[in-house]
Protein backbone atom coordinates (compact mmCIF):
# COMPACT_ATOMS: atom_id res chain seq x y z
CA UNK A 1 0.00 0.00 0.00
CA UNK A 2 1.34 3.89 -1.01
CA UNK A 3 1.19 6.53 1.41
CA UNK A 4 -0.35 9.70 0.63
CA UNK A 5 1.59 12.68 0.25
CA UNK A 6 0.60 16.47 0.37
CA UNK A 7 0.79 18.46 -2.80
CA UNK A 8 -0.35 21.74 -1.45
CA UNK A 9 -1.84 23.17 1.65
CA UNK A 10 -0.95 20.66 4.01
CA UNK A 11 1.24 18.59 6.62
CA UNK A 12 0.12 15.11 7.29
CA UNK A 13 -0.35 13.75 10.58
CA UNK A 14 -1.25 9.96 9.85
CA UNK A 15 -2.66 8.08 7.35
CA UNK A 16 -4.50 4.55 7.55
CA UNK A 17 -3.95 4.19 4.08
CA UNK A 18 -7.72 5.21 2.65
CA UNK A 19 -8.35 8.13 5.29
CA UNK A 20 -5.72 10.97 5.44
CA UNK A 21 -5.46 13.23 8.79
CA UNK A 22 -3.88 17.15 8.54
CA UNK A 23 -2.98 19.93 9.56
CA UNK A 24 -3.47 22.87 7.10
CA UNK A 25 -0.41 24.67 6.01
CA UNK A 26 0.03 28.22 4.29
CA UNK A 27 1.47 27.98 1.26
CA UNK A 28 2.30 32.13 1.18
CA UNK A 29 3.32 32.06 5.21
CA UNK A 30 4.14 28.64 5.61
CA UNK A 31 2.05 28.89 9.28
CA UNK A 32 1.04 25.39 10.01
CA UNK A 33 -2.67 25.53 12.16
CA UNK A 34 -1.99 22.66 14.54
CA UNK A 35 -5.21 23.60 16.53
CA UNK A 36 -7.09 22.59 13.28
CA UNK A 37 -7.03 18.66 12.42
CA UNK A 38 -9.01 17.82 9.44
CA UNK A 39 -9.09 14.84 7.55
CA UNK A 40 -10.36 12.90 4.18
CA UNK A 41 -10.45 10.09 2.07
CA UNK A 42 -7.53 9.61 -0.44
CA UNK A 43 -8.19 6.57 -2.38
CA UNK A 44 -5.53 4.09 -4.42
CA UNK A 45 -5.15 6.34 -7.53
CA UNK A 46 -6.48 9.51 -6.07
CA UNK A 47 -5.79 13.15 -6.52
CA UNK A 48 -7.61 14.06 -3.76
CA UNK A 49 -8.81 18.59 -3.35
CA UNK A 50 -10.15 18.71 0.61
CA UNK A 51 -11.11 21.91 0.71
CA UNK A 52 -10.19 25.79 0.90
CA UNK A 53 -9.77 27.90 4.42
CA UNK A 54 -8.20 30.65 5.28
CA UNK A 55 -4.71 31.80 6.54
CA UNK A 56 -5.22 33.02 10.34
CA UNK A 57 -2.14 34.99 10.10
CA UNK A 58 -1.85 36.70 6.28
CA UNK A 59 -5.17 36.24 4.75
CA UNK A 60 -4.24 33.91 1.92
CA UNK A 61 -6.25 31.16 0.49
CA UNK A 62 -4.99 27.69 1.15
CA UNK A 63 -6.33 25.12 -1.46
CA UNK A 64 -5.42 21.38 0.15
CA UNK A 65 -4.77 18.60 -2.37
CA UNK A 66 -3.35 15.37 -1.00
CA UNK A 67 -2.11 12.43 -3.69
CA UNK A 68 -1.74 8.75 -3.23
CA UNK A 69 0.07 7.23 -6.48
CA UNK A 70 -0.52 9.71 -8.63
Amino acid sequence: MSRAYAVSGAVIISDDGSTVKYHPQCPKCGHVMEGTTCSGYVGSNTRANLGVTTCPRCGATISTQINRDC
